[in-house]
């Protein structure tokens, strides 16, 4: 592990570990690299840190600046209600939303800072007797921050709420996407479809949510090549006009393997 992933996990597990832990004493946790065990019939939850890629930001001069997602994934068992699925992510939202924190140089380290923005939240329908949640947050970590001539460091930025334009496209047959239109794509299906994606960032985790709306007894027949799914099944998409379905299609490398998921169906 890079000192830039072993920090990322100290620092970002500890702040999970003393301020979100407590609120909830008798939830257990899945961490990574750690032996686990899913309790039977009880909540539970699994903590993560997903590093992606390491670029420059100029700040003046030349610093790395890595951007990565913190992922809490809450599972409840059948007829649990998603009253504390609810508490779980508002409570992941006190702590990491919006959040900047300063670390100072060590023997290990440079100088460095996170940077938080918000926590979003996809639920996902039942599955195997478990509903799943999943609330996830983007942070932005730079190595040695750089001041002005006068010593200073310049005013922390405002991160404001995240917004997203949202591209609309009619798909029917073989339907190419582009990552570069948004990652936020309405989809009109008026047609059993084909889909794939273009242009995927390099050296980048990046994600795309479809919105789909079906206007008949339609599908998506195809998925991008290299897309995996949960359990290994397919997901088909809810028929009959005007039935709403989101899926999330996230890759680390390009395309090279996607990351589908289904976080809901059949909205009405």
């Amino acid at each position: 592990m890079s000192n830039r992933n072993q920090i990322e996990q100290e620092v970002l597990t500890n702040k999970f570990v003393s301020e979100w832990v407590p609120k909830f004493p008798n939830t257990p946790v899945k961490y990574e690299n750690r032996n686990f065990t899913p309790p039977v019939n009880q909540p539970w939850a699994a903590f993560s840190i997903r590093s992606g890629r390491v670029a420059e930001a100029a700040i003046s001069g030349i610093m790395p600046r890595g951007i990565g997602l913190v992922y809490l994934q809450i599972f409840l068992p059948e007829n649990a209600g998603t009253l504390i699925a609810r508490q779980m992510t508002d409570a992941l939202a006190d702590v990491f939303d919006n959040w900047h924190y300063v670390y100072a140089a060590s023997g290990n380290y440079p100088r460095g800072d996170f940077w938080f923005k918000r926590v979003e939240v996809v639920p996902s329908p039942m599955r195997d007797g478990w509903l799943q949640w999943t609330a996830s947050v983007e942070f932005k970590h730079d190595e040695q921050i750089i001041t002005y001539s006068s010593g200073a460091i310049p005013d922390p930025l405002t991160l404001k709420r995240a917004c997203f334009p949202v591209f609309s496209v009619v798909a029917n047959g073989a339907t190419a996407l582009s990552w570069a239109n948004g990652e936020m794509q309405n989809i009109s299906l008026t047609g059993d479809a084909q889909i794939s994606v273009l242009n995927w960032p390099m050296n980048a985790l990046a994600k795309m949510t479809l919105f789909i709306t079906n206007t008949g007894a339609f599908n998506v027949t195809a998925w991008p090549a290299g897309t995996v799914w949960q359990g290994g099944v397919t997901p088909t998409i809810t028929q009959g006009a005007g039935k709403r379905d989101i899926i999330v299609l996230m890759t680390p490398d390009a395309g090279g393997l996607v990351y589908g998921s289904i976080a809901g169906q059949d909205y009405r």
